[in-house]
């Protein structure tokens, strides 16, 4: 229950952060300053579009992991398949390394403060989709997995 306060808690600073940039982005006057915010904050969005979709999967994974666990923990005192067994630690550590994964970006998501130029502002937003999207990709992958493992062992 505390790394659900803690996941909304980081929801909640990024969102903060999210509204900083852009408040700081709309104050720039000059018109070729505004289209480089725009460009920017197009990237930005986009980024935090992609984290926004993902962040509620956190909740699924916990979920997946307690399902994981009840199974596995079945399993262990019956003298199961050992190959099952496997299969179910494989998935719950999965499902741990995109719980972590998506924990470390959003640790590491900083923003670039006022005053940076444009073109190291557009490089970090575009290695942060980058990471971001993979990320998603390993958050769904795992979910995939073990939404495949927990349909054929009838959780």
């Amino acid at each position: 229950m505390k790394r659900y306060y803690f996941h909304i808690l980081l929801a909640s600073v990024t969102a903060f952060f999210a509204v900083s940039c852009q408040q700081a982005k709309n104050d720039q006057s000059s018109e070729s300053v505004t289209e480089n915010a725009d460009a920017t904050k197009e990237l930005h969005d986009h980024v935090m579009q992609i984290h926004d979709e993902i962040m509620p999967k956190m909740d699924n994974i916990m979920k997946a992991k307690g399902q994981l666990q009840e199974r596995l923990d079945s399993l262990r005192a019956g003298n199961g398949d050992e190959s099952m067994i496997t299969a179910i630690e494989e998935a719950t550590a999965a499902l741990s390394e995109a719980d972590e994964a998506m924990m470390q970006w959003m640790r590491s998501f900083k923003p670039p403060q006022d005053g940076t130029d444009e073109q190291t502002i557009k490089a970090y937003y575009t290695d942060q989709e980058e990471k971001i999207k993979t990320v998603k990709d390993q958050m769904y992958s795992s979910l995939e997995e073990a939404e495949r493992i927990l349909k054929g062992s009838g959780l």
